[in-house]
């Protein structure tokens, strides 16, 4: 919800919430949220697991799952970003803060 709120919010600041889909914005939102809640688990569990069956030590799939998801918001944030670029009244020096970042490195309390 924060990660939507805010991608929205930005949208709105660059005078481009009506070009960008409200699913476009759920959907990168979705796989950011996804995103960090797999880097979460991973690192409170570990990235090592054991294999069940022989007991050899394994990456974990959330590895997988949260490169997955990681890969499908920075296209989904390529595609908002563009629109931005193209048609808002976004300047780059006028940015202080990188809103992909600030999602990346967004942590839950």
């Amino acid at each position: 919800r924060r990660i939507y709120r805010e991608t929205y919010d930005w949208l709105k600041k660059n005078n481009c919430a009506d070009l960008i889909s409200a699913q476009l914005v759920e959907n990168f939102s979705q796989c950011a949220g996804r995103h960090i809640q797999a880097e979460m688990q991973i690192s409170q569990s570990g990235f090592i697991i054991r294999q069940p069956t022989t007991g050899e030590p394994l990456i974990t799939p959330l590895v997988k799952i949260s490169l997955d998801y990681l890969k499908a918001a920075q296209q989904l944030w390529y595609q908002i970003s563009q629109a931005v670029k193209e048609n808002g009244t976004f300047n780059a020096a006028d940015e202080t803060t990188d809103l992909m970042e600030n999602l990346l490195t967004f942590k839950r309390k």
